[in-house]
């Protein structure tokens, strides 16, 4: 239910921004525009393990949240031609979770599904001619849509939001098409829960995740 009414609310703010930018008197102003391209997700991987019925945190124990490779595409709004609002959507990808320290015998412990969004509102730095900077801000969200178990069952993973700062560039190669290079910094803490393998007694244990991903991306875009 929390998960549900997390996507609407996001799904809310989107769709309101998009009517707003979308309205007759913005539209005599700006114009739309569209970056798509390969995207690399690098997680920063501070992860600390606990099980609350020994006391808090295993010793020596630690995690790591595998990298993922994904396509991105970021549509948005020119309001003049130094601000824009863009929304950012990602094919989902999966990524593993793996036990290290004192757990590395375990391997992977589990794996989650997710479909990431941002939106951000950018400045665009026009006194450059075809090269043209931006930098934006912005907030962004992480809907888990699926979780498998491996060493910890019942596992569960927690949506995720939270503030997004974004750098990049276009180079115009004319009035129709461009290429881009972009970066995001996306600042997620999730928690997840489940219970340890059989051998330690399946007793419940609990992860906090710092994510804090980089997102780079580069590719194509389209002006329209």
């Amino acid at each position: 239910m929390k998960k549900t009414l997390n996507a609407v609310c996001l799904s809310g703010l989107f769709c309101s921004a998009l009517l707003l930018i979308s309205s007759p008197a913005s539209a005599q102003e700006g114009h739309w525009w569209l970056r798509t391209g390969p995207a690399f997700v690098d997680f920063k991987n501070d992860v600390t393990l606990k099980a609350p019925l020994l006391g808090g945190e295993v010793p020596g124990a630690n995690a790591s949240v595998k990298d993922n490779v994904s396509v991105a595409a970021e549509i948005g709004y020119d309001f003049t031609d130094n601000w824009a609002l863009g929304l950012t959507l990602g094919y989902p990808p999966t990524t593993e979770l793996k036990a290290g320290g004192s757990l590395k015998n375990l391997g992977k412990l589990g794996s989650i599904t997710y479909g990431p969004a941002v939106l951000t509102a950018q400045y665009r730095f026009t006194n450059f001619g075809r090269f043209q900077p931006y930098l934006g801000a912005g907030w962004s969200y992480m809907l888990v849509l699926d979780s498998k178990d491996k060493a910890v069952s019942n596992l569960n993973v927690d949506d995720v939001n939270g503030l997004t700062l974004q750098a990049g560039f276009e180079y115009r190669n004319n009035e129709d098409m461009g290429l881009f290079f972009d970066v995001k910094r996306l600042f997620l803490e999730a928690e997840a829960t489940g219970n340890a393998p059989p051998a330690m007694g399946g007793i419940p244990v609990k992860g906090e995740i710092v994510l804090d991903p980089f997102v780079y991306s580069a590719g194509v875009v389209f002006y329209f």
